[in-house]
């Protein structure tokens, strides 16, 4: 069992969601943005919002659906 935090690369020490796409990478979803674990680290996700994250999604086509408070925002 390992414990990842801010020093490792994600945004925030809490982490609200978790999720792995097609292609393996592993995402997570914290109180201040979204990272994506590449290369033995978190990597923060520059192009959406640096705010808390209430849930991460994949849709069909393998979209990565980040849900904040009363917005949605989607990357292909």
């Amino acid at each position: 069992l390992r414990t990842y935090r801010v020093a490792h690369g994600l945004p925030h020490d809490a982490v609200t969601s978790l999720v792995v796409d097609g292609r393996g990478t592993l995402w997570a979803g914290t109180r201040d943005g979204v990272a994506r674990w590449q290369a033995g680290r978190f990597v923060p996700v520059r192009a959406l919002p640096r705010a808390p994250v209430d849930s991460l999604r994949l849709d069909a086509r393998g979209g990565l659906w980040v849900r904040y408070a009363g917005d949605a925002w989607v990357l292909r």
